[in-house]
Parts: C-alpha cells; sequence; structure tokens
C-alpha cells in the first residue's frame, strides 16, 4: 500500500533519501545511485543513530492490545499511545493489564513521537494490522 510506504520512506534514517527514491521510482534499472551526501540521512551522523532492545515495550503494547479487543475496544493512534502511557481515558484498563500481566504498560519514552514510530514501525513490517472502522461520522483506523 502506498501509505506504509511513505511510512517507510519517512521513518528509514540509514538509507540516502535520492536512494529511497531511485529504488521506489526507477524499479527497473539494475545500476543505483551512490549516497548523495547532502540529504537528511546521509548528514546525519552514526552516532545520533542508537538502537534500542524494545521487545519488552511491545510485549507490553501487544497485551494491551489483547485487553482491548477483550473488551471490544476501538482506539485511534492517539488513545492508543495515551494507553501505552497509561494516562487517558483508558488508563484504568492499562491498570487492569499491569495488575493481570504483571507487565508495565507504560514505557518510559520522552516523547509522543517514539510511541508512534513504534507502532508505525510495527504496522509497516506486518507485526501489526491496522482495523478500519466506519460510521456516518468518522473512521476509526
Amino acid at each position: 500500500m502506498a501509505i506504509y510506504s511513505m511510512t517507510r520512506y519517512a521513518q528509514n534514517i540509514r538509507t540516502c533519501r535520492h536512494q529511497l527514491f531511485d529504488i521506489h521510482f526507477s524499479k527497473h534499472i539494475t545500476k543505483r545511485l551512490p549516497p548523495c551526501g547532502f540529504c537528511d540521512n546521509c548528514l546525519l551522523s552514526p552516532e545520533f543513530i542508537v538502537a534500542e532492545d524494545i521487545r519488552a515495550d511491545v510485549r507490553a503494547l501487544c497485551v494491551l492490545l489483547e485487553k482491548l479487543a477483550e473488551v471490544n475496544e476501538r482506539v485511534t493512534l492517539n488513545k492508543l499511545v495515551e494507553a501505552w502511557q497509561g494516562v487517558g481515558g483508558l488508563r484504568v484498563i492499562a491498570k487492569t493489564v499491569r495488575e493481570e500481566y504483571g507487565t508495565q504498560v507504560a514505557c518510559k519514552r520522552t516523547n509522543k513521537d517514539d510511541y508512534d514510530r513504534i507502532i508505525n514501525h510495527l504496522v509497516v513490517n506486518n507485526y501489526l494490522r491496522e482495523d478500519f472502522h466506519f460510521t456516518v461520522y468518522s473512521t476509526v483506523a
């Protein structure tokens, strides 16, 4: 899907943007362009890229999603992030997950974008899937 390609493009911080464009739009060409040296990814210093083990965070998210499915609760990305943080209207479910499963639901991220990036990464790589619910007044993904 095009939206996943755009999300994958936006989240990629290692590959030259010009190479990504070339790969996407010139699939029939076998010769690839060298890195440009001036896009944001080429200028990003490797020491600023930090790889983290997020398995415990993802496990907590999956347990939270299972609990939300059990009670037939549909959430938007923002509501899911709030629940994962243990704040907002769904904090009661997050508390239940913490107590029942002994899992710390709220992972300690410094900003909301980190939560969004993790969820987008999981969706783009088919670990999670989006489910759309349509009503007359809104669409919930």
